[in-house]
């Protein structure tokens, strides 16, 4: 199971980056559509936009596809698809030892981080400047 893994988070990480070299700026502020296609997928931008926005595009409902693949197989999207997990995997593999110093407390800030970013985006909508 773990070299089909492999093999799908390979082959996903070229069709990303395909697609991201596809990709033309047309002088506007939003991401061209074919690298679009990976975050339409992907659940934390649709949280993420839901917060900011206060209002979901067509598009992110596609994350529901991962969220509902995600309830029944596990990770799906961050396991097998998302090509920034396939980086890690692969950083992560050339370290071939692994500190028993380093305190569990730091395997906790990932989590803290993701707080942080999803409670920003609720205030980002908030004008703070005085008017």
């Amino acid at each position: 199971m773990k070299n089909i893994r492999r093999i799908s988070q390979g082959i996903f990480l070229i069709i990303f980056l395909f697609l991201f070299l596809q990709t033309e700026s047309n002088g506007r502020d939003e991401l061209g559509y074919p690298v679009k296609i990976f975050l339409d997928f992907d659940p934390l931008v649709f949280i993420t936009t839901i917060f900011s926005a206060h209002a979901v595009q067509k598009a992110f409902y596609f994350s529901l596809i991962t969220i509902t693949a995600t309830l029944i197989l596990g990770r799906v999207f961050c396991g097998w698809v998302c090509p920034l997990g396939t980086l890690n995997n692969i950083v992560g593999s050339f370290k071939k030892w692994r500190s028993n110093n380093v305190s569990r407390n730091w395997h906790r800030l990932k989590y803290y981080i993701l707080i942080f970013l999803i409670v920003s985006s609720v205030f980002s909508r908030f004008n703070w400047q005085g008017s």
